[in-house]
């Protein structure tokens, strides 16, 4: 069986204008030289459901995020979209090219037990359903993909709900708690991007891009499908022709997963990002850690992103050096899992 890898991004109405009319450049997603695909021309995705969770306005933004792309694609493309039944919070995933949608409303630190045995595979975000990334982190889209061909063989989507500022309504930035009628971090635009890199798109600096690295408190702009990533669609997804250079998918049981992540800006306070952290887990299996950063919660929050050190590597792995990503001046830090016991 070959090894697993994993990644994550930030934690995004199809409308073909605001970006302006020129196609803007796009880019497949590469890690360690291995380009990422999404053969299959339907894209199936679920909620992960428990109790109440997620609310309507949550499903509703997600809806949109996706018929973002249903649109785009209808234009140029036989790429269609699909929403598969919930699964029961805590059900494994299955490596059938599916993605998983996953919002998770508590910390680990908070509600896991310090002596859980959860700590030393990784596993205590899925039993526990929590979220196990620093606050900062907005989103945590995690791809599974063949390690020999790219072909992406499943996606879990984590979205940081533990802190009560993602918002799902139009309107004007939220000043202050997040209220109804303001925005903080858009559920819509959070789920665009994280989309894009579950159909193999990569982050890019460019700001009018919606595959862009760094989100903005109350921003909506991005939900938007914007006319490179459009053009992505069109060359990757041709109707009646394959996905280019994405070979046959070789090994069923094997896979690699990936992390990656859309810059958070705070507005007022400093900027958040991602850097890469390659490691080899205990298993067998290669992780990287990326994500979305944000200042915890408002501009100029108390909790801040470190500056100065990279993204640790998940609880069980030996870590090897990788170089940090610039996305215009703003430095790019890894999102970090809470590996402390009981950790605050």
């Amino acid at each position: 069986m070959l090894p697993l890898r994993l990644g994550s991004l930030v934690p995004l109405v199809v409308v073909f204008v605001g970006f302006g009319a020129q196609a803007q450049p796009y880019e497949r997603w590469r890690i360690d030289g291995q380009q990422l695909c999404h053969k299959s021309r339907t894209f199936t995705y679920a909620l992960s459901a428990s109790g109440q969770y997620p609310t309507a306005a949550e499903r509703s933004a997600v809806a949109a995020a996706v018929n973002a792309w249903a649109q785009a694609a209808s234009t140029c493309s036989d790429l269609v979209f699909e929403q598969a039944p919930d699964v029961p919070h805590g059900t494994p995933i299955a490596y059938d090219g599916k993605t998983r949608v996953s919002f998770r409303r508590v910390r680990c630190a908070d509600v896991v037990p310090p002596t859980d045995a959860c700590y030393n595979d990784d596993s205590c975000a899925d039993k526990y359903d929590c979220w196990e990334y620093e606050s900062y982190v907005i989103s945590m889209p995690r791809i599974t993909f063949d390690q020999n061909t790219g072909v992406i063989r499943a996606a879990l989507l984590e979205i940081n709900a533990s802190a009560g500022n993602l918002t799902t309504d139009d309107g004007k930035p939220c000043v202050g708690p997040v209220a109804p009628g303001c925005v903080g971090w858009d559920v819509q635009r959070v789920m665009t991007s994280a989309i894009g890199q579950a159909l193999g798109f990569a982050l890019i600096t460019r700001l009018d891009s919606t595959m862009v690295k760094r989100v903005t408190w109350g921003e909506t702009r991005q939900r938007v499908i914007d006319p490179g990533t459009l053009q992505g669609i069109c060359e990757l997804f041709p109707p009646g022709q394959p996905t280019p250079e994405c070979p046959p998918l070789e090994s069923p049981d094997g896979g690699t997963t990936v992390d990656g992540g859309t810059v958070a800006d705070g507005g007022a306070g400093p900027d958040a990002g991602s850097v890469t952290d390659a490691g080899t887990s205990a298993d067998g299996g290669t992780s990287v850690d990326g994500g979305a950063g944000t200042d915890g919660g408002q501009p100029g929050g108390e909790e801040e992103p470190p500056s100065d050190e990279p993204a640790p590597a998940r609880s069980g792995c030996s870590t090897t050096p990788a170089a940090p990503l610039l996305a215009a001046l703003v430095l790019l830090l890894g999102a970090r899992r809470f590996r402390g016991r009981g950790k605050v």
